[in-house]
């Protein structure tokens, strides 16, 4: 099944606290913050989600932020997270090491405490 979730049409006070959500559902426990560049004005971003077999697919479109999983929200289902930047940048930090993706590069994390910024 395909599921396609958005912060387009939603008053500026409400994307946040929406994709906040969206995040949790579908990821791991995580605080979105808008990044140092965008408002709240100009934020938005999506979800389109599917499935394959007992892999989760999920393509991300977002204005600029910043997603924190700090280590206090580790539990033992702990998941492998595979990245392929298609267009911009993001930046992923873990354990102190850190890793600029530009588009068509790929990268593994076995999540654990992390940021990434969009």
């Amino acid at each position: 099944m395909k599921k396609h979730l958005t912060t387009f049409g939603l008053s500026e006070k409400a994307k946040l606290a929406y994709w906040q959500d969206i995040v949790n559902e579908h990821f791991v426990q995580l605080t979105c913050r808008v990044g140092v560049s965008h408002t709240l004005m100009d934020f938005n971003a999506e979800l389109n989600c599917s499935r394959l077999h007992c892999i989760d697919l999920l393509e991300v479109i977002a204005s600029g932020q910043s997603v924190t999983r700090p280590p206090k929200r580790f539990h033992e289902d702990d998941y492998l997270l595979l990245t392929l930047q298609q267009k911009g940048q993001m930046e992923i930090t873990q354990d102190g090491r850190r890793t600029v993706l530009s588009p068509v590069r790929l990268v593994y994390t076995i999540v654990g405490d992390h940021i990434l910024s969009i």
